[in-house]
């Protein structure tokens, strides 16, 4: 495993995760090393077993491939079981969403919103007929008397 200090410190996670000195991290050094240490061995097989195929030696890969699966469910149940520790202490607190209580402001803002809406109703049909008085509508053929 490299170094943290000569990786890249341009990725969140890593930086996340891999600073020693951070306070409190996620999850411990020591789980993330030995996930890391599991996944190179996986690794590891996965090479050693391209070059048993490239060889033509299918009962080895057999024994290989059979490794690997042990292998990665090991892993599974390792990260599971850890992950299922870290949840259960980074969960402080529990989310209650509660649907806000209809007050008196409430009520009164609706009603000043009914109230401007059937004044601009009142104003806007008051002002058409009031411009259906000056200007006339026509029927066809008809002429209009003066120019307007």
């Amino acid at each position: 495993m490299a170094d943290w200090n000569k990786q890249d410190q341009s990725k969140w996670l890593d930086s996340m995760y891999r600073d020693p000195n951070r306070e409190n991290p996620p999850l411990p050094h020591s789980f993330i090393e030995d996930v890391e240490a599991r996944l190179d061995e996986i690794e590891g097989s996965f090479v050693h077993l391209t070059k048993v195929l490239w060889e033509h030696d299918y009962s080895a890969a057999d024994l290989t491939s059979s490794r690997i699966l042990i292998q990665t469910r090991a892993m599974k149940a390792f990260a599971d079981t850890h992950l299922s520790q870290a949840r259960q202490k980074l969960r402080c607190c529990e989310l209650v969403h509660v649907v806000p209580k209809k007050t008196p402001a409430t009520l009164l803002y609706a009603l000043c919103v009914l109230l401007a809406l059937g004044a601009f109703l009142l104003i806007s049909t008051v002002s058409s007929f009031s411009q259906q008085a000056k200007h006339p509508i026509l029927s066809p053929g008809e002429r209009p008397s003066r120019f307007y």
